[in-house]
């Protein structure tokens, strides 16, 4: 969930008992904002939980979209810095695994003496077997109801993740808090679809996913007729006044 989760709401999941985790991007460019603002991220995070040695362990992780993977030592450079506890690792390219960014970052570890586990989300049986020999430590196992990103095509298990968006921690602009709050029947309320991120300019994703999310004023539009041109357009006029109700919010099936 980039943009929708920071240090202080990982801090409030730790605290409940959790392991808190935040969004690290997707562009592992040296010097990329991403990355500059997960370093800064991180060292806020060491603040505010205390950590005064740099080779304590940080207690939170650190989720990562891996579908255009170079560059990735650069994040692992800053995961190793501050030493978090977990790295998630998801939405790889279609018949490529993570098994070249796990062995980077084991290789880290054996070099720093750093202790992380390994998270690798996973929508097929073939990706789980996969993740299972390249000796990740966890597998979360996501399906075609579960909220956001997902499968095209995969088990019928949920992500949770939305659900926090709308925790007083998190920091998502309210409307989205009160969309997700206010939405009822998943089933006729959201919709899984490419077209949220074509709405928002975030068609960046490999063909085999697509999104579930709240039925909105801009699938709406669309489905009314409006040219993708225009919801895009309309969706960047109400960005520019600062408002957020053509925002993609998105949600899963309860």
């Amino acid at each position: 969930m980039l943009g929708f989760t920071d240090c202080e709401m990982a801090n409030a999941v730790n605290k409940a008992g959790g392991l808190g985790f935040i969004g690290g991007g997707f562009d592992f460019k040296p010097e990329s904002a991403q990355l500059v603002e997960l370093d800064k991220t991180l060292s806020k995070a060491r603040s505010i939980a205390g950590l005064t040695s740099p080779t304590e362990p940080l207690p939170i992780g650190v989720g990562f979209i891996t579908f255009s993977p170079t560059g990735f030592e650069n994040a692992v450079t800053i995961l190793q810095k501050h030493r978090v506890a977990a790295i998630w690792l998801s939405f790889p390219k279609a018949d490529i695994d993570h098994g070249s960014l796990v062995r980077m970052i084991r290789d880290s570890q054996k070099q720093s003496d750093w202790d992380t586990k390994v998270f690798v989300q996973v929508g097929t049986v073939q990706a789980a077997k996969e993740a299972i020999d390249e000796g990740v430590d966890v597998l979360v196992v996501q399906g075609t109801d579960a909220g956001g990103h997902q499968w095209a095509q995969g088990a019928g298990l949920m992500s949770l993740l939305p659900e926090f968006v709308a925790t007083a921690e998190c920091p998502a602009p309210e409307q989205i808090k009160q969309t997700i709050v206010s939405a009822t029947d998943g089933a006729i309320s959201t919709v899984k679809s490419v077209q949220h991120d074509v709405f928002q300019s975030t068609d960046v994703w490999p063909a085999q996913y697509d999104g579930r999310a709240v039925i909105g004023v801009s699938y709406t539009d669309s489905q009314s007729g409006v040219t993708n041109e225009e919801v895009i357009q309309r969706y960047n006029d109400a960005r520019k006044m600062g408002q957020d109700h053509r925002r993609t919010v998105w949600a899963y099936v309860t």
